[in-house]
């Protein structure tokens, strides 16, 4: 993961002077990894699949991996929308069938303009674009489709397009990907092929297999998972079963006893969460000011971040990958701050009243929120305003989530009710109105077919979402007033649900059979919010009583 990656990165040049022990992009690395790879094909049998990795590894220093190269490009830019780098990438590689590619290309760009109701735009791509490279469409009658389409009030009354717009972009930019590369790639004659074939005979020089010891690869695994789980104490914890080699090591801990106390707020801390960064993470407060911690130094708040004078601070969301948080006012304002800059970026007006809750959306353009004034805005960070509306909650919007998608999203209302919203349409696609009680959170699991509701009826909840029906309930906890307090999901898989309380105890759930695991004492005062980290196993609470604590699990060794 990034954080591993972070310290694996900030040890490597403690001990070499700056630079990296480890270059995953240096030639003989790539080199000596594919050569590994092929060892352990033949040793467990994949012999024919050993002698393709064996011919096609010399593409190192060939016109293959030029092609490679450029076809990688040519991807990306498809993927991200940028039609007129996708042409260029097209245009160097010179296929004999890029026109048929254009016409995708095309196409694409097309039915995307289309759908946003930017039809002037749409025209000029059917006339200037595709009717030249009508030749070469596909199906057959294809561009006539797209000719009837442009004249329809919307792409659903397309009988022939109808499998088209039941996906997002990024789904069907994907799928257009497939297709391209399936041109590229298994046309008998095409360039890629020619290039692999005067790769295969300009390439001598690979390191031979024998030099390499028997099960040199199974070792290197084994001292990666060794190095990961020396961070847990004890012995008799962790089970093969928790090893993975397809994400970090994750042992099976429930966090039980209360690791570091972090003071240091003026006011009530409503909001918490880790940053991307491991080691740190951010605190919001009712003092109008939000906190940048070190996990391993109580006494050191690394940066405050303050410009919320005027204004109450109900909540926030922290990028993934840059230094950014965006938080939501009592003013009606939803602001951007750069952490690292310890700054104030931008400060964007949308909501009547109180924003209550943001969100911020997995590539950190788009932010939603929703407040007192009953409404959902979806806000583009860099236009600097709200690009859509979404109203039909009876009360105050008091949480919203995207789906892992983010072509949905979700939020719960003080009416009691929660809402699917589609954000290509705008429109409600779903409504649970069973809760009853005030919905206080909602939070989707890393999946997102499960929805786990927090209400103020004492009582959070587990949904099914294809099955519409409560799976489980979770019970145990004081959560009846005005309060925001939240539950969420946590634990290696999603394996226990945490949440607040009104008694000062921050509750652990199993989230299958739903008893409680354990109850974690130490504040005070009410417990608004607990999170999980699992790249390091720590749970983070924060409460009224103006303090953020860490957990963990008496068998882990945070440092």
């Amino acid at each position: 993961s990034g954080d591993v990656g972070a310290v694996t990165e900030e040890g490597s040049e403690n001990r070499t002077g700056g630079s990296k022990v480890f270059d995953p992009e240096t030639t003989h690395v790539k080199r000596e990894m594919l050569m590994l790879i092929r060892q352990y094909l033949e040793e467990t049998g994949y012999f024919s699949t050993a002698r393709v990795l064996d011919d096609e590894a010399g593409l190192k220093q060939s016109e293959g991996e030029k092609s490679s190269a450029q076809m990688n490009r040519l991807s990306q830019s498809i993927l991200q929308g940028h039609w007129d780098a996708a042409e260029e990438h097209l245009a160097i590689m010179n296929h004999a069938k890029s026109p048929r590619i254009r016409y995708l290309l095309a196409r694409q760009q097309f039915l995307e303009t289309l759908r946003t109701g930017e039809r002037e735009q749409a025209f000029f791509l059917l006339l200037e674009k595709l009717q030249p490279l009508e030749a070469y469409e596909y199906p057959e009658g294809d561009y006539q489709i797209l000719c009837y389409a442009a004249t329809c009030p919307s792409l659903e009354g397309v009988e022939k397009l109808k499998g088209w717009t039941m996906h997002g972009d990024v789904t069907l930019r994907g799928n257009l990907v497939d297709e391209v590369l399936n041109i590229l790639e298994l046309d008998e004659y095409g360039f890629l092929n020619e290039a692999i074939c005067r790769a295969t005979t300009e390439s001598k020089d690979i390191a031979p297999v024998a030099n390499i010891d028997r099960g040199r690869l199974i070792e290197l695994v084994q001292q990666a998972v060794h190095h990961q789980m020396s961070r847990f104490s004890g012995t008799g914890v962790v089970s093969s079963d928790s090893v993975s080699l397809l994400r970090d090591f994750q042992p099976p801990v429930t966090p039980n006893q209360n690791f570091r106390t972090f003071t240091g707020h003026q006011a009530p801390v409503r909001c918490v969460e880790f940053l991307p960064k491991c080691g740190r993470f951010a605190s919001g407060s009712s003092d109008n000011v939000i906190r940048i911690w070190d996990i391993k130094n109580p006494d050191r708040c690394i940066t405050t971040l303050e410009g919320n004078v005027s204004s109450h601070l109900w909540s926030f969301s922290c990028a993934s990958k840059s230094p950014h948080i965006v938080s939501s006012c009592g003013d009606g304002s939803v602001k951007v701050w750069n952490y690292d800059k310890g700054a104030c970026i931008s400060t964007i007006f949308t909501h009547e009243r109180d924003v209550y809750t943001v969100k911020l959306s997995g590539d950190e353009r788009h932010v939603v929120s929703g407040g007192f004034d009953r409404s959902v805005r979806i806000i583009d960070i860099e236009k600097g305003a709200a690009i859509m509306t979404l109203k039909g909650h009876d009360a105050s919007v008091s949480s919203v989530q995207f789906t892992p998608l983010h072509n949905v999203v979700v939020s719960g209302s003080n009416d009691g009710s929660i809402r699917f919203w589609d954000l290509y349409s705008g429109a409600c696609i779903r409504t649970i109105s069973k809760t009853n009680a005030e919905v206080s959170s909602v939070a989707l699991n890393q999946r997102g077919n499960y929805l786990l509701v927090g209400s103020r009826d004492h009582c959070n909840k587990l949904w099914d979402i294809r099955k519409n029906k409560v799976l489980q309930r979770y019970k145990g906890h004081a959560n009846l007033s005005k309060n925001f307090i939240h539950c969420s999901f946590a634990g290696r898989d999603d394996n226990f649900v945490v949440g607040g309380s009104e008694d000062g105890i921050v509750y652990l759930w199993n989230t299958s059979s739903g008893v409680v695991m354990h109850r974690l004492v130490g504040h005070s005062k009410t417990v608004y919010r607990a999170v999980w980290s699992s790249s390091q196993s720590l749970l983070l609470s924060c409460s009224e009583d103006r303090s953020c604590r860490l957990w963990c699990d008496t068998h882990y060794n945070p440092g």
